[in-house]
């Protein structure tokens, strides 16, 4: 029997020849008239168990579908895919990256589901693998969950702190990277300290003796910037002069992603410690972690 989505009884009719209880698979099927040039079709279990696999519709329909009246196996709409990825099963359902989708798959039980939230997920694997084919998207671990989760929370942390302001107020970059430094075993003695041409925005004096990002020495001098992209030599020259040749540390604190390479020499010939981009981050989300959230009462 030809039961080719053309048919205007298409619906109906497949739903009496299979003896179907409803309506819901054959409508599902309806979807494939939908199809556009560039659509991803996803493709749980296949090629086997717990791997999944990606195609993309090379034209519209009805130029994307074919009926094949005939298949034994009752496989008998065929969409045409200009390119696959996953048919080598090197790609894990279990692969953290597709964590929401999977979260989703056995609640589907038609044969198509729109799934335009995960648009963008299997775009970025897409590209991925047509860069690099032979990457394998392994299942991953408890760890990968714990190191992508750490690695969202420092993002989520570095947009923020861009927002804030550079110092001044209750809250502000400069303040933040105050709370990190008493955190740290560290009292804070001066503020916006200037000698010499020099300037550092924190004087400290070490209170504890645990270990610390910051140096080992009884005094701490701290230059803050809230730059972005790259800082440079001035920085650390402000912190240096600040510091006098005192048997102090001292230590220079930005939240740009990197020190350019004549801040890291004059760092490194000076033992001032550098304290950039990702690594603010995690000195915050450490400090997040002290605190105990607030109980809620009726």
């Amino acid at each position: 029997m030809n039961l080719a989505l053309s048919r205007t009884d298409f619906v109906a009719a497949t739903q009496a020849e299979y003896h179907m209880p409803t309506r819901r698979v054959p409508n599902s099927l309806t979807r494939v008239k939908s199809f556009r040039d560039g659509d991803l079709l996803v493709t749980p279990h296949l090629p086997g168990h717990g791997q999944v696999s990606i195609h993309v519709v090379n034209g519209e329909y009805p130029d994307c579908y074919k009926y094949v009246p005939d298949d034994g196996e009752h496989l008998n709409h065929r969409i045409r895919v200009r390119a696959s990825y996953g048919l080598e099963g090197n790609i894990s359902m279990r692969y953290l990256v597709l964590g929401p989708w999977y979260a989703k798959v056995s609640a589907w039980r038609l044969p198509i589901v729109k799934i335009p939230r995960f648009n963008s997920l299997f775009t970025r694997l897409q590209q991925q693998l047509s860069a690099a084919p032979e990457d394998s998207l392994a299942p991953s671990t408890l760890d990968d969950f714990r190191d992508d989760l750490a690695e969202a929370a420092r993002e989520l942390i570095a947009s923020r702190l861009k927002e804030l302001p550079a110092s001044h107020g209750a809250f502000s970059f400069e303040a933040v990277c105050g709370d990190v430094i008493t955190a740290s075993g560290y009292e804070i003695e001066r503020r916006n300290h200037y000698a010499d041409g020099g300037d550092a925005d924190f004087v400290c004096r070490r209170t504890s003796g645990d270990a610390s990002p910051f140096g080992e020495r009884g005094r701490l001098f701290v230059q803050v910037k809230r730059h972005a992209g790259t800082t440079g030599v001035h920085a650390i020259e402000q912190v240096i002069k600040a510091a006098d040749g005192k048997d102090a540390d001292m230590c220079v604190i930005t939240l740009a992603d990197e020190f350019n390479d004549a801040a890291i020499k004059l760092a490194d010939d000076n033992g001032v410690v550098l304290i950039a981009g990702l690594e603010v981050c995690q000195l915050v989300l450490q400090r997040l972690g002290d605190r105990r959230p607030q109980a809620a009462h009726a």
